[in-house]
């Protein structure tokens, strides 16, 4: 797997931290072990795809919709990494 030059320079991990591993255990189907090593990985492929079909469907305030669950994801990435800090 490709190291974390973030880790590296600072010694701690990054908000990214386990998304290699949380993707090689989708691959492999075992979405518990996926979950557990890094939580925001299912919002994020759900924004990707929302991002994707969002071009193609029309739905009434689209845009909001989207800069808001855009924002949650953020929060959540976030509020994983920090709890990450806070147990190690």
């Amino acid at each position: 797997m490709l190291p974390c030059y973030f880790k590296t320079m600072y010694g701690f991990d990054c908000p990214g931290c386990g998304g290699q591993r949380a993707i090689l255990f989708l691959f492999k189907g075992d979405f518990a072990a996926s979950f557990t090593a890094y939580p925001p990985l299912f919002p994020i492929i759900f924004m990707l795809l929302l991002y994707v079909f969002n071009k193609r469907i029309q739905y009434i305030n689209k845009e909001i919709i989207f800069k808001v669950l855009a924002w949650a994801l953020a929060v959540l990435v976030f509020f994983n990494w920090g709890w990450k800090l806070a147990m190690v």
